[in-house]
């Protein structure tokens, strides 16, 4: 196994050195960035490719939807290789490879994301047993796009396209491709790691968002946000580690995704 992160399209972030810090803080597995950008980081694999323009998308969600196409891509020259792919904003607290048997074992030949709500799927976090699973799903994607965007709202049904509803609907529609962490105690598979993943909402009320860092914010329109403004759930942050609690219990969150990118402040 190793992980992997991509950025491509815009100047690369400070933050990923954190991002980076944080992985080497907690496991020996190799790092490989994939990126348009010329850079070298210590301990890093950097692998430079072209900025990908095959997409009627712009801007941010260009660059999400594309990071899919350059990670297939590079697990085609490794195809039995497992990948971890973690975006550049996420801070890990565990070793992936303890997780190697699990993630294998869940995924039967899919691949692994963690829900965010009703019409969204996060790849903020995502395992990828083969080249074959990542290029199927990519293919898939690639099909739904062709599509241009007014055929792919009437197809949808979501009025908003980017990777994250494409990727939502995908895995409603076509099974075998994609399969879901848990995000919430007594989600499947919850009893596989006696923890929870991240797609954004844990760290978005902790660290609060882009706009404004430190102030904690949680959407109803999120599965885990809803539970947090319901008071359900409490996320913590506690001796370099974050946790869910709900009421006396208080479960391990295995990632964060720090959208207010003050990495720094909850590296552990």
């Amino acid at each position: 196994m190793e992980i992997v992160l991509v950025h491509i399209g815009t100047k690369l972030p400070a933050h990923i050195y954190d991002c980076v810090a944080q992985i080497k803080s907690k496991s020996e597995l190799p790092i490989v960035l994939i990126t348009d950008s010329s850079v070298c980081i210590d301990g890093v694999e950097v692998k430079e490719v072209a900025t990908p323009k095959d997409t009627f998308l712009e801007g941010f969600w260009a660059h999400t939807f594309n990071r899919l196409k350059v990670l297939s891509e590079h697990m085609t020259r490794a195809p039995k290789k497992p990948v971890l792919h973690i975006e550049n904003d996420v801070l890990i607290y565990h070793d992936p490879l303890e997780y190697a048997n699990v993630f294998s074992d869940i995924a039967k030949g899919r691949v692994l994301m963690t829900p965010l709500g009703n019409d969204h799927l996060s790849a903020a976090y995502t395992y990828a047993p083969t080249s074959k699973s990542m290029g199927i799903l990519w293919v898939e994607l690639c099909k739904h796009m062709g599509m241009g965007q007014k055929e792919l709202v009437k197809h949808t049904g979501y009025h908003f396209t980017s990777e994250m509803t494409l990727l939502d609907h995908i895995y409603k529609n076509h099974s075998g491709l994609i399969e879901l962490l848990p995000i919430l105690r007594g989600d499947p598979h919850y009893d596989r790691f006696n923890s929870v993943f991240d797609p954004a909402s844990y760290g978005q009320y902790l660290g609060g968002i882009q706009n404004a860092p430190g102030v904690a914010w949680a959407g109803d329109h999120h599965f885990i946000g809803k539970k947090i403004n319901k008071d359900e759930i409490l996320p913590v942050f506690e001796d370099g580690k974050p946790y869910a609690t709900e009421g006396p219990d208080k479960y391990p969150i295995n990632n964060l995704h720090i959208h207010s990118k003050q990495l720094k402040e909850f590296m552990g």
